[in-house]
């Protein structure tokens, strides 16, 4: 099976359980579920099947009442569907993914009272109605106060087994906070924390000894532009040493008896057994190919 087949393979999955009655809650409620849908609307990231797939997924649950006011605070969901506006040849993705943006953003409307203190997340231009003009806050993207993009081309990223040799390197970093990969391209796009240098990220690839990095960044004429810090790029982990350590697993609060939940009404064995199992799945597909 292919990537673009596995991807489209977890997205039917998500399809069908969304036209569930109770499937919907089930998506919207995984945080995991609902990133990935959102990540896998990245058209210069995935394959444009992926990309609509995702969309028709989206539209279903966001002509549910109930999944709008989580779906309009998911982080990248709107830039996402701009840019799908914009960007792809696809026209019924395009009317798909306009649809979705006005449900989400009545949504948004709707949740903010006066004295709520909820950001807006809304981009629009300027208009002579000062209701109509919004910050943008980008996904992933450097106009977020909160994090900061880093893309890194990697040479020797040629396998699996040194994607997770990679990965395995990146979780070391103080202030990562998420990151894909493109394998065909070779490249690791992470979103870290405003502080977190990308000379320590470079170092730290460069540390397996089978691979090495350099930034991706663009010049004044917006050509990719390749930087490499250097011979000695380790000294960056200084700038990072102020970063606080992440909580280690074992310390979590939550322990586990052996037992698990079920909702409050669920028929354990009736048809719903199968929503658990194929969002199961897509969870088990997305945490293989997502790291957050």
């Amino acid at each position: 099976m292919t990537s673009t087949e596995g991807k489209l393979q977890v997205v039917q999955q998500l399809h069908d359980i969304a036209k569930q009655p109770q499937g919907h809650d089930l998506i919207t409620q995984d945080p995991s579920l609902l990133s990935g849908l959102v990540l896998f609307l990245d058209i210069q990231q995935h394959e444009e099947p992926v990309v609509c797939a995702s969309l028709q997924v989206l539209e279903l649950l966001a002509h549910k009442p109930s999944c709008r006011p989580i779906m309009h605070q998911q982080l990248g969901m709107k830039e996402s569907l701009q840019h799908i506006c914009s960007s792809i040849r696809d026209t019924a993705a395009q009317a798909s993914a306009q649809s979705v943006f006005q449900l989400l953003y009545k949504a948004e409307q709707k949740s903010k009272t006066p004295g709520s203190g909820l950001k807006d997340t809304y981009n629009s231009t300027r208009s002579s109605n000062s209701n109509n003009i919004r910050k943008k806050v980008c996904f992933l993207g450097a106009a977020n106060k909160k994090s900061k993009t880093i893309t890194l081309q990697i040479k020797g990223l040629t396998d699996q087994h040194r994607r997770e040799l990679c990965v395995s390197q990146l979780l070391k970093v103080k202030g990562v906070i998420s990151f894909t990969f493109n394998m065909p391209l070779k490249r690791c796009i992470l979103r870290a924390r405003p502080d977190l240098k990308a000379e320590s990220l470079v170092a730290t690839v460069n540390q397996t000894g089978v691979m090495s990095a350099q930034q991706v960044v663009r010049n004044d004429q917006g050509e990719e532009v390749l930087l490499s810090f250097g011979a000695h790029p380790a000294d960056a982990n200084k700038e990072n040493a102020a970063l606080p350590e992440y909580l280690p697993e074992e310390d979590s609060p939550v322990k586990s008896d052996g037992f698990t939940l079920a909702r409050s009404g669920h028929d354990s064995k009736g048809g719903g057994g199968w929503l658990s199992s194929a969002a199961g799945a897509a969870v088990s597909y997305l945490s293989k190919s997502f790291y957050w």
